[in-house]
């Protein structure tokens, strides 16, 4: 995903309340949310490659 980090991306896209919850259940654990220009990065490579998958889904299926 292009981060100079160890360990694995959690990407959460959830209602509000839902998403309180993750964050809740996740509070006691290793995980942490990245703000800023990091968290904006992280984001778009997520999105990006969702798009990609949706793109290629397409041309199989188109």
């Amino acid at each position: 995903m292009g981060l100079k980090k160890e360990g694995m991306c959690l990407y959460i896209k959830a209602r509000d309340e839902l998403a309180l919850e993750a964050q809740k259940l996740l509070a006691d654990t290793a995980a942490k949310e990245l703000l800023g220009e990091e968290g904006k990065a992280l984001l778009k490579a997520f999105r990006d490659e969702a798009e990609a998958a949706e793109a290629g889904m397409g041309a199989m299926f188109g």
